[in-house]
């Protein structure tokens, strides 16, 4: 793959560093950084919509684990976010699926 200097040093405008030159150290260790735009990126949270499309819970589900606090979240503005993390722990936490080996099919 080649690397987009140009896309680069548009970040390092972006970042504030525009007062320096593509010499600056801050810059050339920005340029020398691996950069794959088609690498998976974790949200650090989700909507409540999204956690139910995610985890496989029900609607109703997510709002009694939050409310009795084995889910944890955060209000930004009128929006309820469902952390990436207490997701993944709650999942992982839960116990694994045993078949019933004693009913006959």
């Amino acid at each position: 793959m080649h690397f987009n200097f140009d896309f680069a040093w548009r970040v390092v405008s972006y970042m504030g560093c525009h007062q320096t030159t593509p010499d600056d150290h801050r810059t050339k260790k920005l340029l020398s950084m691996s950069f794959n735009p088609n690498q998976a990126i974790t949200p650090l949270a989700y909507t409540i919509s999204n956690a139910v499309k995610i985890s496989g819970i029900s609607r109703s589900g997510v709002y009694r684990l939050l409310k009795s606090g084995e889910l944890q979240a955060k209000n930004l503005g009128k929006r309820t976010l469902v952390l990436h993390d207490s997701l993944k722990e709650l999942i992982d936490r839960a116990p694994a699926w045993v078949p019933n080996t004693e009913r006959e099919i």
